[in-house]
């Protein structure tokens, strides 16, 4: 990271956008890893294979060092952790919404089921995004410790 010569402060807006490019990384990073590298039928590595091996392992995983090890922001607030999952909230909005819409005679067309998580019914569905952004939301507070406990050093 290039030291700033002029020494004007990261505006806190530019801040939280990088919080929030984080965790939508770390969680793009697990659900891939923990879940969709599971229930595919290509298997667990053909989410790994050209492309895909850097949007959902390198560049998670390089980012997450990034903001934690070489990056010196500004301090996080307690609220901040909520600004954070708000674009995991709208995403998980939009996926429902998307589910629901196509939801007909007891299955959803793949075409608009993206993870494959509502061929079980759209309930599982809206299980697997609670979920989700609860470890968003641990990712984001886990996040927010980290880097405070960083700055006080």
């Amino acid at each position: 990271m290039r030291e700033n010569k002029t020494k004007k402060p990261i505006p806190k807006a530019v801040h939280i956008l990088r919080y929030i490019a984080t965790i939508d990384l770390v969680v793009t990073f697990l659900v891939i890893a923990l879940l969709l590298g599971f229930i595919v039928d290509e298997g667990y590595f053909s989410l790994y294979v050209n492309a895909n091996f850097f949007f959902h392992f390198a560049i998670p995983v390089l980012n997450l060092i990034s903001f934690i090890v070489f990056e010196k922001p500004q301090k996080l607030n307690f609220k901040d952790t909520f600004i954070g999952v708000v674009h995991l909230i709208l995403y998980s909005i939009f996926y429902i919404t998307v589910v629901l819409l196509n939801y007909h005679d007891g299955t959803v067309p793949l075409e608009h089921d993206w993870y494959g998580f509502a061929q079980l019914g759209p309930g599982v569905a809206f299980v697997c995004f609670v979920v989700i952004l609860g470890v968003g939301y641990l990712i984001a507070y886990l996040l927010y410790k980290l880097k405070n406990k960083n700055n006080k050093e």
